[in-house]
């Protein structure tokens, strides 16, 4: 079971020591919009720095991965676009890897999948609106590529190979970053800068359900700069 444990002090620092790879969500985690979580740059540099492998996962796909190389640097993240695994590019990579699709695509998204699934897949033949409308007119279940499903993460793997033991997944949302966590058996951190509270989390740990327990962090901060002193 998680423990949802604060992070701070001699346990930071423990944890610190026991990573290779840090994988974070992106908005409510590293930064708000186009603003910045103060420290959270600073963090991702010295991580950097120290030699540890730094990773964004995000469900957000109106960005491509150059888009999102382009955001990360120019709130001061020294980071790249090969550092970043998104819904576009992995849904791109699915139709052509998993689903060795041949032929056109509709597409039901935003410009920047239709740039990844031309790079990767094939012209798209359109555009549309919402998923569970899809599903409910094919009669269909949407195979989902974002968290909390495992796709994108078993990407990064792939790509980058890391440790799973020496990994950890550092999100906002209980429902998806926390939950994707669980289902790939990595540790992870909870930030309270974003959308779930402390408060949901203790109360998903205190149920009798063994699917709300997936829900519960390894650990949490008030806010990802928290671990900046771990690193002195």
């Amino acid at each position: 079971m998680a423990t949802c444990l604060p992070l701070s002090g001699a346990l930071g620092s423990e944890l610190l020591a026991s990573l290779d790879a840090l994988v974070f969500d992106c908005d409510g985690v590293l930064w708000k919009g186009d603003s910045p979580i103060p420290g959270a740059a600073q963090l991702v540099n010295r991580l950097q720095e120290r030699g540890k492998r730094v990773f964004f996962l995000t469900n957000n796909s109106t960005k491509s991965r150059r888009m999102y190389g382009d955001k990360l640097r120019g709130l001061g993240f020294a980071a790249g676009p090969e550092q970043v695994f998104g819904t576009a590019p992995c849904a791109a990579l699915y139709l052509r890897q998993e689903a060795r699709l041949c032929g056109s695509v509709y597409l039901i998204g935003s410009a920047a999948l239709r740039g990844e699934l031309q790079a990767q897949v094939s012209p798209p033949t359109g555009t549309g609106c919402l998923v569970k409308a899809v599903e409910a007119a094919t009669n269909r279940t949407a195979h989902v590529i974002g968290k909390p499903g495992t796709f994108m993460f078993e990407c990064l793997v792939k790509e980058h190979g890391v440790d799973l033991s020496r990994t950890i997944m550092v999100g906002d949302r209980l429902d998806t970053d926390i939950l994707m966590g669980s289902n790939c058996g990595i540790r992870t951190i909870l930030t309270l800068t974003g959308v779930s509270t402390l408060e949901e989390a203790r109360a998903h740990q205190e149920s009798d359900s063994a699917e709300r327990h997936k829900l519960v962090p390894s650990y949490y901060v008030n806010s990802v700069a928290d671990l900046l002193p771990a690193l002195d």
